[in-house]
This record gives structure tokens, sequence and C-alpha cells, in this order.
């Protein structure tokens, strides 16, 4: 299952941000672009990629680690030797990235309760080690969208956190997806007006928005670059915002959380674009201006390929997003 929240464009005008699970094919159209692995062969030395991934275990992804995230994944409700609690009020999660900078993310409980929970888990079991920023919709600082996360880059720990801690629970966007604000990645059903059976009724009056819902989260996040409160009516509810430089007397060497995030999400969105999912095979008219392409072919990642093979499959093919992942945080509550 892939979670992904994506803009649609229509030859007139931009429509709202959708998060969907692709397999559904929530969007009125989508064309998958298909990824070759010869065009996707690095001209490196292939000996350097293999003890490149070879390490990947030594920088944390040990197999005690996976072990106990999988075990985690299926403990009943409530454990708390899992976090599966009541996060405190207010916390703050500082990320280390691998070239030494960091940023923060603050979270608020009464923002949304049932997603700050699952990030109070997540974070407090140390999810948070060797993950690749995979999604960046940028491409300068005035056309911008969002950074996406989340994927533990283990492939059994994210099918048992999707097949047993996936959630419908919802909650009302008590805050707006604004610049450095933070939510879930959600899946998404379509609304049907004047249907007896419309299956958003349920989802009233988290959700308000008339064509579709979002509904379904487990472990992905993104952050919001630019003024995405149109995302408010269909259920996204922020749960926290990335620190600034005036939040943080309390952490240590911290640059404004949103001008590492800006740098980031620049130089990965020029260099990787959008996902292969949500670009057409080939570069045309109706191409997201989000999607790079370099000889005729998608140049973002291949999701489907990222859960198969994990933290590998990034170190290989996109080393610069490697040199840029998350390799540990902290959590201060």
């Amino acid at each position: 299952r892939v979670k992904i929240c994506r803009q649609l464009i229509l030859p007139t005008q931009w429509l709202a941000m959708v998060s969907f699970n692709w397999r559904c094919c929530i969007v009125l159209t989508l064309i998958v672009c298909v990824r070759s692995d010869q065009e996707r062969e690095m001209s490196c030395d292939n000996d350097f990629f293999s003890s490149l991934s070879m390490n990947l275990r030594s920088d944390g992804n040990s197999p005690e680690r996976e072990d106990k995230l999988i075990q985690c994944a299926k403990a009943p409700p409530g454990s708390p030797v899992c976090f599966d609690t009541m996060p405190p009020k207010e916390f703050v999660v500082q990320f280390h990235l691998a070239n030494g900078q960091k940023f923060a993310i603050r979270v608020f409980r009464e923002w949304a309760p049932v997603y700050a929970q699952r990030f109070w888990q997540i974070s407090s079991l140390k999810w948070w080690e060797n993950i690749a920023i995979y999604r960046n919709v940028y491409v300068n600082s005035s056309f911008r969208f969002v950074s996406q996360f989340g994927l533990s880059g283990m492939p059994e720990v994210d099918k048992a956190w999707a097949k047993f801690k996936s959630s419908n629970a919802t909650a009302p966007a008590l805050k707006s997806n604004t610049g450095g604000r933070v939510s879930f990645s959600m899946d998404a059903v379509l609304c049907k007006q004047g249907d007896g059976q419309d299956p958003c009724a349920s989802l009233r009056p988290n959700c308000t928005a008339t064509d579709y819902c979002a509904l379904g989260f487990t472990t992905e996040i993104f952050v919001n670059y630019a003024d995405n409160s149109r995302l408010d009516s269909h259920g996204f509810a922020p749960f926290g915002q990335v620190e600034t430089s005036e939040d943080m007397e309390k952490l240590e060497n911290l640059e404004s959380g949103m001008t590492v995030l800006d740098s980031l999400g620049e130089r990965l969105g020029r260099q990787y674009g959008e996902v292969t999912e949500l670009c057409p095979q080939k570069p045309s008219a109706d191409a997201s201006p989000y999607c790079v392409y370099r000889n005729d072919t998608c140049a973002g990642v291949d999701v489907e390929a990222l859960q198969k093979d994990g933290n590998p499959y990034i170190a290989k093919g996109f080393p610069e997003m490697y040199h840029l992942r998350i390799v540990h945080a902290d959590v201060f509550a």
C-alpha cells in the first residue's frame, strides 16, 4: 500500500492536493511511470554501492531493531512497551540528517490527539533511523508543495505496520495546513453526493469536502512548504509544526527547521522531483511541473521499489537523497 499526497493539474487550473492509495486510483487519470532498471543504473562502481548497502545495517537497521518494530506492529493496542500510550500534551522530536544538519517538529496533542499519539509512538520506538525523505515536491521558493517521508526502509517492517497498524481514526483540522505545519499522509475515499450510501457520510464533520475525504494512515507524514489550507476540509489535520529559530532555545545548535527543509526540498526536488507513480512515463504537456526527467525517463523515486527493496534502493539509485537521509531522532518531552 502506498499513501501519497499529490496535486492534480487540469489544463485550466490547479486542483486540490490528493492523498490516496494509488492502487485504488482515486485520481481522475493517473499514468504510471515505468522505471527501467537499465535506465536507473548509475555509472558508479558497483562495489561502492554493494559496500554502501551492507553498511546500512551498521547505521541502525539491525536485526534486533527490525524485530522489535515488527513485534510492536503486532502488539495489542495500549502496549506500554511499544509506547502505544497517550503522549505528553506537548513534545519535540529533533531530527538529525546524515549531512550534520538538524530540524525539529513540535507536537501539540490537542491539535489532533490520534495523530499526535502515533507520532509519539513511532518516534519513541526510534523509527527515524535511516529514513529517506523520498518525496520532495519543490521547484523553487515560489513554487513548492510538500516533502513526505516515513517509510522505514525495511520492507518487512513497513509491511507489518501497514497490515497491523493502519488506522481509520480521524480528527478535525483545528489548525490549517500552512507552511511549516506537519500532517499524516493518508489514503482517501471518493464521496458520492446525493447517494444514500455516500462513503464520506461517516467521516463528517471531520471532513467537509464533497469530492473526497482523507482516510487511513500508518507512519508517513508530510511537511507543508506553502499555504496548503485547501487540504483542511478533506480531513488532513496538522498535529505539529517545524520549529523556527525563535522556538528552539532549549535545543542544541539548531538552525530554523524550515531553513534546513527548504534547502533540502529544493535540492532534492530539482534533482529527483515527484515520485514516478505521479508522473507520466515520458515528458508531456500533462506532466506536473514537479516531475523531473532525465533521458526521457522519470527521475523520481519508484515507491513500489522502495517498499520492495528498502534503503539499498535509495542508496544505489539516489545517492544525494541518501546523503540527506534522517539518521536518527531525539524525543524531548
